[in-house]
């Protein structure tokens, strides 16, 4: 019978894995490995007011503000690169899908955690 993990390894093994897929983009699973696209850090100066905000929605969203804004910009920058090749109405609706899927995938994502921290606990009491 495999003895139970401390509450020190549990949460050892779970900083290491939040730490290697801190630069992924929020919107896929992280995987193992190494990323497949090289990405670089950017700057950019934000209002107070607008970062609050930011830090709010990422809050109900269950993510990180720098991984909702990398979102965005993402999101953004396939806009308008389909406005430009004139692929738009088409695109837009796929990627709109494809949002949405990714959304609830988040969301079976969580609750399959909180279920997981449930059963935990309950196996600790």
């Amino acid at each position: 019978m495999e003895r139970e993990k401390t509450i020190e390894e549990i949460l050892a093994e779970a900083a290491a894995d939040s730490e290697a897929g801190r630069d992924l983009p929020a919107d896929y699973a992280r995987a193992t490995g190494t990323p497949k696209e090289a990405s670089k850090v950017y700057s950019l100066r934000v209002p107070e007011e607008l970062l609050t905000q930011l830090r709010q929605i990422a809050e109900a969203d269950g993510i990180e503000p720098s991984a909702l804004m990398r979102r965005w910009v993402i999101e953004r920058i396939e806009a308008e690169q389909d406005r430009i090749t004139g692929r738009g109405a088409l695109v837009a609706d796929l990627r709109s899908k494809l949002r949405q899927a990714r959304q609830l995938l988040d969301d079976v994502r969580k609750v399959e955690e909180r279920l997981l921290w449930e059963e935990r606990h309950a196996a600790a009491d």
